[in-house]
């Protein structure tokens, strides 16, 4: 079984799953996790491009 999580913390989020139960499933095989780093951005007045955060 396959999951994708989208989070702004990928390390923080992987760290905490693999010291858990669904840390046990991985490495037994039953599931895979993979993290995915999003960005936004935010453009303010007068800008032409996107501030990323």
């Amino acid at each position: 079984m396959n999951f994708y999580i989208l989070t702004l913390f990928p390390d923080m989020v992987r760290e905490g799953l693999h010291t858990s139960i669904i840390g046990r499933a991985v490495q037994a095989g039953h599931l895979a996790i993979e993290t995915v780093r999003f960005g936004f951005c935010v453009k303010l007045m007068g800008e032409k491009e996107c501030r990323k955060w």
